[in-house]
């Protein structure tokens, strides 16, 4: 009895250690079995490119500029900018919304490429290639099932930025004594695209005076960002130029003095002038009042003279001429002593036995080529325009 009881004890023992090992033995498969799962999903989890394009994308998006970036702005033409002050612009243009995009043409297994984009439009690609240098499995084979996984992580290969789309460029027209400079540089001859403009107000008269000042175009490319040029006059003021004004803006009106006289001439003159054309009066008489503001044997008073014979031959006498007002608008010295004149007379002509239709109010535009010596003011040429004139 107490032998078989010795027995039943060993044999628990035994059958106790067994269990024990075999526990251990299992816990530890288990172990390596959990052991190179974890590894696997750890290497699996590392083979994905998203985090890698994920973290770039933030980088970017917390910086907003890179090495790239920086590489692909030292390449670009902005010769009135320095790197520095693009880089700033790049900053500024990449504040918006910051995504990609998988691009087509990508095989996925050792070369992935993203499109970069900013508010929709794409502005860059990355490259996403496989790291050899990390030592893992191109084609890692889980046994049992026999799937096959390429374990190699994926790191940045390549960039590249499409920065020509933010380019900018501006224009400007200006006299050509004028300077214009754009983010603090002045621009030179070589941005100058087109010379001898003429002045709007002066277009009729080049031919006659090939002296006039002229304008010239600048144009300046390679743009990153919005600028707004400064132009400065000839003797170094800035000035504003009003697209919605003639040139007159730019030309400098005579002195005071002159200005007096020429206005004292305009209320004389235009009221000689537009009796005359008016056909009251005697025409002989109204010839002689106009003579002393006209060139002896010049084309005006030829013009004129040959006027005076066909008012005498149709003349009635019976029209009445009332000069109303008169105003000098403008005047612009084209050569020593002689001025474009502009200016404008109101007059009232009353034809009889019309009515009230025969009561003409007429507005006279008048532009004049005078020469000023001292006193004496002459007529080189007239001509007429209407209100109409001024508004087509």
């Amino acid at each position: 009895m107490a032998r078989r009881a010795k027995k039943r004890k060993i044999g628990s023992v035994i059958y106790g250690t067994f269990i024990v090992l075999y526990v251990l033995a299992l816990a530890a498969v288990i172990l390596v079995v959990l052991s190179r799962t974890w590894a696997f999903a750890k290497d699996y989890e590392a083979a994905q490119p998203g985090p890698v394009i994920d973290a770039y994308m933030d980088d970017l998006r917390a910086n907003l500029y890179n090495d790239g970036i920086g590489a692909a702005v030292a390449e670009m033409n902005h010769g009135v900018q320095s790197d520095e002050e693009v880089a700033a612009q790049v900053k500024r243009l990449l504040r918006g919304t910051l995504d990609y995009r998988r691009a087509a043409g990508s095989d996925g297994e050792s070369r992935i490429v993203y499109d970069l984009i900013c508010n929709k439009e794409k502005f860059g690609t990355v490259t996403l290639v496989r790291d050899d240098s990390a030592g893992k499995d191109a084609n890692f084979v889980v046994p049992v099932f026999k799937w096959s996984f390429d374990l190699r992580p994926w790191k940045i290969g390549s960039e590249e930025f499409y920065l020509d789309g933010l380019y900018s460029s501006l224009s400007i027209t200006v006299p050509s004594t004028y300077s214009v400079t754009v983010n603090g540089v002045t621009l030179g001859e070589d941005h100058i695209v087109e010379r001898d403009i003429p002045y709007d107000v002066l277009k009729d008269y080049y031919e006659m005076y090939p002296d006039l000042p002229t304008k010239v175009t600048y144009s300046v490319g390679d743009l990153i960002g919005e600028f707004e040029p400064v132009v400065y006059d000839e003797k170094g003021n800035e000035v504003t130029i009003d697209e919605n004004t003639d040139d007159m803006q730019f030309i400098e009106q005579p002195s005071a003095e002159i200005m007096a006289k020429l206005t004292d001439f305009v209320a004389d003159f235009s009221n000689k002038y537009l009796y005359f054309s008016s056909g009251v009066g005697s025409p002989t008489g109204s010839f002689a009042s106009l003579q002393p503001y006209l060139i002896e044997g010049g084309d005006l008073e030829n013009r004129l003279r040959g006027a005076m014979v066909n008012y005498a031959e149709g003349w009635l006498n019976t029209n009445s001429y009332q000069f109303n007002s008169s105003r000098l608008n403008s005047a612009i010295e084209v050569d020593e002593g002689y001025y474009i004149v502009d200016a404008t007379a109101e007059t009232t002509v009353t034809f009889p036995n019309k009515g009230d239709n025969g009561v003409v109010h007429d507005f006279n535009g008048l532009k004049m080529i005078v020469r000023l010596n001292g006193d004496e003011i002459k007529v080189l040429s007239v001509e007429r325009y209407s209100d109409d004139d001024t508004n087509s």
